[in-house]
């Protein structure tokens, strides 16, 4: 049985949220870097072809998009473990008195309700 990669990026959103930026930046200046348009910086920053037309930045994010897919598919092959949503479940798990399910919706051959 196949997870559907929406219910990957539902589970793991609130990690996506916070690496995002990260993981952003990072190939932004890889392609800054290769367009060899100047990087950025947040003191002068100045409208370039990577931000003003359309199909660069379009594509772009059709990239990130793939990329978290990707990220995500191979997470879910160690059950999405150091992810914050799993480090949660697991210091919340002391205190509850039904055991988390969050991580099991996007798990294959997870048990049907």
């Amino acid at each position: 049985e196949r997870v559907h990669p929406v219910i990957r990026f539902g589970t793991l959103s609130l990690t996506i949220f916070v690496y995002e930026t990260t993981v952003h930046t990072l190939f932004a200046k890889i392609i800054h870097t290769l367009s060899g348009a100047p990087v950025p910086d947040m003191k002068n920053i100045q409208p370039d072809f990577f931000m003003t037309h359309p199909a660069v930045w379009l594509s772009y994010a059709v990239f990130m998009i793939l990329l978290w897919a990707v990220i995500l598919k191979f997470w879910e092959k160690i059950g999405y473990r150091f992810s914050l949503e799993w480090i949660l479940v697991k210091a919340t798990a002391p205190f509850r008195k039904i055991k988390s399910e969050k991580l099991l919706a996007a798990k294959p051959n997870r048990p049907r309700s």
